[in-house]
């Protein structure tokens, strides 16, 4: 502010008719539950990706999944994740 109490900053930070007034800085946060339904839709894709997995280890000695060759289809899982 100058003598006359006059604001004179151009900063963005204060307003006011003496910068006496700050300005909240807007964070841009995802809503709560936007957070907590990505977070679900994750854990959901984990569990099914083990789930592959898992199918995957004990199906491996069968003809189609060793056509299919089950090293690339781990990778494929993991690419998943």
């Amino acid at each position: 502010a100058n003598r006359a109490g006059t604001c004179v900053c151009h900063s963005t930070k204060w307003t006011g008719g003496d910068c006496s007034i700050e300005v909240q800085e807007e964070l841009n946060l995802y809503p709560a539950w936007l957070q907590a339904l990505c977070y679900s839709l994750f854990g959901i894709q984990v569990v099914v990706c083990s789930m592959c997995s898992l199918w995957l280890y004990w199906k491996r000695k069968t003809r189609q999944v060793e056509a299919a060759q089950p090293f690339f289809l781990y990778l494929v899982l993991f690419g998943c994740l």
